[in-house]
């Protein structure tokens, strides 16, 4: 028996669920808020916001929308939701519930869902014609997905090298001692006109073994340590031999050893039929499984459920199921690569996230006509995100490198590419060579300030981000407009930027901070806003280098050439 669901989808009436669906979409860490508040604006629904991800309950016919919100990064269609699910003490009474969970889901439901996205040439029902008496016997996994062999503990005191050295001259041996000579050949032939006998030595039996491979024509005249004393078993029996030159001993083994058998597909194969995989997400330390035997036994009881094809790449359906400590939720993807790639495909190596940017995008609250400035943009992800999301303003960008740059502009190109195919018009950003220490801009010409500063792990170093920041945030604070001028700003080195900001306290105040998960680096993103506070440039002492002179509102700026 099922164990009784707290289905929330089963709070809505029935005219409601057929209309409404709730979609799960994992947003990146930090940014849960900011993700609730668009997804409030396009549906103005219900909108429930855990760490990692938002639920947002939106109409089954508008499901498409969802994967067109900024923030989002995968989707989901939630069929069923448990809150705290009796799990049994034992393994396979575990698999057991989780099996019998099948035909309760809310496989209507989600199906519609999953129709307004992907499209499939036969109709795909809900329920089968013949609901099936037994889902299947619950099964282990822990022998199956678990190497036979453990590998070979190798000598603390061997380098790698030496290793590598040893492997490379037995190699060189063994080809060596493979190769016939003409001596050789001429003894073995002599040697198959010996009979053998039980009585003689081991030596007699290798040279036996051997004038039998070549009595029986076999290509590979080399055997391995085995074969050599399953063949001197054999001529010991007094097996006859082949009576075919051409054929060789069906008890013979080459040095590839036992041919394998070609892998047999256990289930059929319906065209009509879509297939599928199951993904299990398990969090939690109180289980009595792990996720690839929940995944293997709630896929076999979908299986003989609903008679469905099983392929683990080439999938129509992905089912995925969630279990976090006592807490249930399956549900269907609606997404099958996340989409912070959206828009880009010549990436560098730090390359932004599409939803990162977009996020902070939407921290900066632009305004119509703001002129924004990304001066470190490297491949282009914040400019692309700008230029398709907010049409009515100045979008410009810069870097140092020529490299980066012209991966942004491969980037924008393919953007305007597909956009054209659907006849949606193209978008435009401003990109230059420059050096965002010296930004060749007029002074107050810029609304908003957006910018991924180098980390230092992967770009530049610690060393170098304490005169970066210092001098890239001097310059904004001069090309800025004073008192509504706002910048963003995105780094991991918080110590630096911390120490800059204390620096420049006449020119900029700090309105908020949110702390984002950058690819496992505790990272924060810098909400700042301009003072009215009128830029001038404190006259620094002279270091002995001359390094350019700087005049008026224009500073002369020598753009260093890209290493």
């Amino acid at each position: 028996m099922a164990a009784p669901m707290e289905n929330v989808a089963g709070e809505m009436s029935a005219d409601e669920k057929e209309l409404f669906c709730r979609i799960e979409a994992t947003v990146p860490t930090g940014f849960e808020t900011t993700a609730k508040l668009e997804a409030l604006e396009v549906f103005k629904t219900e909108v429930k916001v855990a760490r990692g991800h938002i639920v947002v309950k939106v109409p089954i016919k508008d499901v498409k929308k969802v994967l067109e919100l900024g923030c989002v990064d995968n989707c989901f269609v939630i069929m069923t939701e448990i809150k705290k699910f009796p799990f049994a003490d034992d393994e396979m009474k575990c698999m057991s519930q989780l099996r019998n969970l099948v035909p309760d889901l809310d496989w209507d439901v989600g199906l519609q869902a999953w129709n307004k996205v992907y499209d499939f040439p036969h109709s795909i029902a809900s329920r089968p014609s013949v609901i099936p008496a037994d889902l299947g016997e619950p099964i282990s996994t822990k022998n199956i997905f678990r190497p036979k062999k453990q590998p070979k503990d190798r000598d603390a005191r061997d380098s790698r090298k030496k290793l590598w050295t040893a492997k490379r001259k037995d190699k060189k041996k063994r080809k060596v001692d493979d190769v016939p000579s003409p001596e050789t050949d001429t003894v073995k032939k002599e040697d198959i006109n010996v009979p053998s006998q039980g009585g003689q030595g081991d030596s007699q039996s290798d040279v036996g073994t051997v004038s039998c491979d070549v009595d029986a024509n076999v290509t590979d005249k080399t055997s391995t340590e085995g074969n050599i004393s399953g063949d001197t078993d054999k001529m010991a029996t007094g097996s006859p031999p082949s009576e075919k030159p051409d054929e060789p001993q069906s008890y013979l083994q080459t040095e590839e050893g036992p041919t394998k058998k070609p892998r047999v597909k256990i289930t059929s194969w319906d065209p009509n039929m879509p297939a599928f995989r199951v993904t299990c997400k398990r969090a939690g330390a109180n289980h009595t499984f792990d996720s690839m035997c929940a995944a293997s036994n709630f896929g076999a009881a979908v299986n003989n459920y609903f008679n469905w094809n099983v392929d683990m790449i080439k999938f129509d359906i992905e089912v995925v199921l969630n279990i976090s400590e006592n807490d249930i939720r399956v549900c269907l993807a609606l997404t099958r690569g996340s989409l912070h790639k959206r828009n880009i495909v010549s990436f560098g190596p730090t390359t932004l996230r599409a939803t990162i940017a977009y996020s902070m995008l939407r921290l900066c609250e632009i305004k119509p006509g703001d002129v924004v400035c990304d001066p470190m943009c490297g491949t282009g992800s914040i400019p692309i995100e700008l230029a398709q999301s907010w049409k009515n303003n100045f979008v410009i960008g810069g870097d140092v490198s020529k490299r980066f740059l012209a991966r942004a502009v491969e980037n924008i190109d393919d953007v305007n590419k597909k956009r054209a195919e659907k006849d949606r018009g193209t978008v435009a950003a401003d990109l230059m060579h420059w050096n965002a220490k010296k930004l060749p801009l007029k002074n107050s010409s810029v609304d908003v300030f957006i910018s991924d500063l180098p980390f230092g792990v992967r770009m530049g170093s610690f060393t170098k981000n304490w005169k970066l920041y210092a001098d890239s945030m001097e310059e904004m604070a001069r090309v800025c407009t004073p008192s509504t001028g706002r910048a963003v700003l995105l780094t991991q080195d918080q110590k630096c930027i911390h120490k800059t900001m204390a620096m420049f306290t006449k020119y900029w105040t700090r309105k908020a901070t949110v702390g984002i998960n950058q690819g496992g680096l505790a990272a924060a993103v810098y909400v700042l806003v301009r003072t009215a506070e009128a830029y001038c440039r404190e006259q620094k002492p002279d270091t002995g280098t001359a390094i350019g002179t700087i005049t008026g509102d224009e500073p002369q700026v020598k753009i260093p050439e890209d290493n």
